[in-house]
């Protein structure tokens, strides 16, 4: 799979040459079968400054729709739906969508707004049938908290934050298999890092606990009813698969210890910033910066394969490196597959390393990657 976002669908985090024509095209072009999209939900609902009514933002929506027809024009099968931000109760207050209620120290207005969650989560599944994967939260583990955090700014705990990430989960699930029984729910991607064995084992005692839904009169400790799917995001360090396996399996040990051994994971996110590894000349990395880039991606898909029988798919992050939206030398400018088309010409739309090296992992050594450079200007 590939993560994704486009410029055609409003995302202001993504070069503005990044269209859903461009990213359909090169997707389909490498053979993927599985996308994520970023949903955003705020963008995506209409609200009032007076009440809790909620409706679809249709115009908006033109755009999904548009890039989602693309995707499987060009042979993706699977699309995942990522909902990040939070539609919090008029009278809370707040202009930002990234903060939502406390439950422990505003419990009626946590009520209402898993109310009020619920009608966007039914919404949104309602708009979009195509979708049948829907990814609730992204990253509620970050430890900086900036996509998820208090009104005043601070961070949650992590029980508080994990007791908020299950219960949007369970609403999220209830309101969305009621659109469709067989849409699945995917668990917030956690940031794999060395805390989130500790949050995801805070995910299920929350669950565990009795209290949850919080909003009900009645408690449902069943893990199924508030995710299917598993998922996480590693970003491991180059050649490094021992340690790599090392953390998957204390991730998943974790799953096992709460008795939902057999559940699938996504890696939702999964890839490599050249920068990070050695981006001395220049943002991109060098070129033998990129080929152990591409390298290592082939390593760890086998390791994957052969080792973490449990992670079903893997979801690289991302298609394109960004030019225009970050400063020069952001950790963020170099993930991608392909060069951005908004680069200088010599590089515009470029398939990297990494984007060759997954191509003739999946279609042979000899395959013809001529489909990959449809967009480039000096072929």
């Amino acid at each position: 799979g590939v993560c994704n976002l486009t410029a055609t669908m409003d995302a202001d985090q993504i070069d503005s040459e990044v269209t859903n024509d461009w990213s359909a095209d090169m997707i389909g072009a490498l053979g993927a079968k599985s996308t994520r999209i970023w949903m955003f939900m705020a963008r995506l609902i209409n609200t009032s400054s007076s009440s809790d009514e909620v409706s679809i933002r249709k115009e908006k929506c033109v755009a999904v729709h548009d890039y989602i027809t693309k995707l499987k024009n060009n042979g993706v099968e699977r699309i995942v739906g990522m909902l990040n931000m939070y539609i919090s109760p008029y009278e809370f207050n707040s202009s930002s969508s990234v903060v939502c209620p406390s439950v422990y120290d505003d419990y009626d207005m946590y009520v209402k707004f898993l109310a009020k969650m619920e009608k966007c989560f039914s919404l949104i599944a309602a708009e979009f049938p195509e979708i049948q994967y829907w990814e609730i939260e992204n990253e509620p583990d970050i430890a900086h908290g900036s996509w998820f955090h208090k009104r005043n700014g601070d961070s949650f705990t992590v029980a508080e934050g994990s007791h908020i990430t299950a219960d949007l989960c369970w609403y999220a699930s209830r309101a969305i298999k009621k659109v469709n029984p067989e849409n699945k729910i995917v668990l917030a991607g956690l940031t794999d890092g060395e805390n989130s064995p500790k949050y995801l084992d805070s995910i299920y005692e929350s669950i565990e606990s009795g209290y949850l839904p919080t909003a009900e009169e009645f408690s449902d400790k069943n893990p199924d009813n508030y995710f299917d799917i598993l998922a996480w995001h590693p970003y491991p360090s180059l050649n490094d698969v021992e340690g790599f396996l090392k953390q998957e399996n204390a991730m998943y040990d974790v799953v096992k210890a709460h008795g939902d051994d057999g559940k699938t994971v996504f890696y939702t996110e999964f890839g490599f910033s050249d920068y990070r590894f050695g981006g001395v000349s220049g943002e991109n990395g060098s070129d033998d910066t990129q080929q152990r880039v591409a390298d290592s991606m082939i390593l760890y898909l086998d390791a994957i394969k052969k080792n973490l029988p449990f992670v079903e798919t893997v979801f690289v992050f991302r298609l394109t490196n960004i030019k225009q939206m970050y400063t020069s030398g952001s950790i963020e400018n170099s993930f991608g597959l392909f060069y951005s088309p908004n680069d200088t010409d010599d590089k515009a739309s470029v398939p990297k390393p990494i984007a060759l090296a997954l191509f003739k992992y999946f279609n042979g050594e000899n395959a013809d990657v001529s489909a990959l450079y449809k967009y480039v200007k000096n072929k």
